[in-house]
């Protein structure tokens, strides 16, 4: 019984895993779409000032706009129930890059040198139209 249970783990551990792969590798692309527009954004500015500030402009910001959500408000799942609201049921959230953290590679024992890289997880967001206010109600 005990190894049914740890496969059944290992299995949904791995089902887990390939979701959270695929969401990674459909940021990428939209990343890759972001970063031509910096590029385009960059090359079409008329000043200095323009070329610096285009060059510093998160990706998230580009990202936003390839959404189509510059005016939106966008919150976590966390936040927005803070605030008193639900996601509305079959709501899919907007993808984007969390602040990168360091993370130590995984090494053999034996292998004294630890190996750092930066991973940027994702951040899962939802706008206001994805969202009602939550109601309790009285019996």
């Amino acid at each position: 019984m005990t190894k049914q249970r740890a496969s059944k783990e290992t299995v949904a551990d791995c089902v887990r895993e390939n979701v959270h792969n695929e969401k990674r590798e459909k940021l990428f692309y939209v990343s890759a779409e972001a970063r031509k527009m910096r590029e385009t954004a960059i090359a079409k500015a008329k000043s200095k000032t323009e070329i610096s500030y285009n060059s510093v402009v998160p990706l998230n910001s580009f990202i936003r706009e390839i959404y189509g959500l510059k005016k939106n408000t966008l919150r976590t799942y966390e936040e927005w129930k803070k605030a008193g609201y639900v996601i509305k049921k079959g709501e899919k959230a907007f993808l984007f890059w969390e602040c990168p953290i360091v993370r130590k590679a995984e090494t053999d024992q034996a292998d004294t040198n630890v190996t750092e890289y930066l991973y940027f997880p994702i951040r899962y967001l939802f706008t206001e139209n994805q969202v009602h206010r939550y109601e309790v109600v009285s019996k």
